[in-house]
């Protein structure tokens, strides 16, 4: 029962750890990742020209944002810093169990600044909070905040990063609230590239996505959900 919402708390409705694990294997060499709806939604509104103050607010009525979040900086902070870190040690530990496993207490962040909000705001067309999982380091990334981690041999970076910087990103961007992951294989991509997307947050689709996960328990222990 533990992993009931196991693909909820990664994903919500986009059910990317269930693809993810589908794939998994030595032919990856790179991920990319939009693990956190709330930032999308909030950064793909900034791109259409509305305004931060509207737009958070927007994300709280309709219940994307921790309840306790006041400031937009706040509720930036919060998924940035609270839920992104754990959801990336998720992904990690699931395509690479063979591996040397993380939790989101490996991962050293720091709070998003006021003047880091600010430069975010006038660039949010060009950004989004992209986790990156990658064999070969990204070198000199055009990014703001964030952080970066080393896994054995694989190379975790994160942050608000320019979608214009790497070809594969202009694939990965999911729009509004959705999540999304892009898994390439082989050398430079030569196996092809892979794209998954869904809804990220919200309660309906998180609902969703763990009433399939207990579903799925319940077949493999012998129950239908009919019965």
């Amino acid at each position: 029962t533990g992993r009931i919402g196991y693909s909820a708390t990664g994903g919500g409705g986009s059910r990317l750890l269930k693809y993810l694990q589908e794939r998994k294997g030595p032919q990856i060499r790179e991920l990319h990742a939009v693990v956190n709806g709330t930032l999308n939604y909030i950064f793909d509104g900034l791109s259409r020209g509305r305004s931060l103050g509207e737009v958070v607010e927007e994300t709280k009525k309709l219940g994307y944002a921790e309840p306790k979040a006041i400031n937009p900086l706040e509720v930036i902070n919060q998924e940035a810093i609270g839920d992104v870190p754990m959801k990336t040690a998720i992904l990690f530990n699931l395509f690479n169990p063979s591996e040397e496993r993380i939790t989101a207490k490996d991962i050293k962040t720091h709070h998003i600044k006021d003047s880091e909000l600010r430069t975010l705001e006038r660039e949010a067309q060009d950004r989004r909070y992209i986790v990156s999982i990658t064999k070969a380091e990204n070198g000199e990334e055009d990014v703001i905040w964030g952080f970066k981690h080393q896994a054995g041999k694989w190379h975790i970076s994160a942050g608000f990063k320019h979608i214009k910087d790497n070809p594969l990103f202009r694939k990965l961007i999911p729009s509004g609230v959705d999540n999304a992951l892009l898994i390439s294989e082989g050398d430079f991509g030569r196996d092809g590239t892979y794209v998954v997307s869904g809804p990220g947050a919200g309660p309906g689709p998180t609902t969703t996505s763990m009433i399939m996960d207990a579903e799925q328990i319940l077949k493999c222990v012998g129950f239908s959900s009919t019965a």
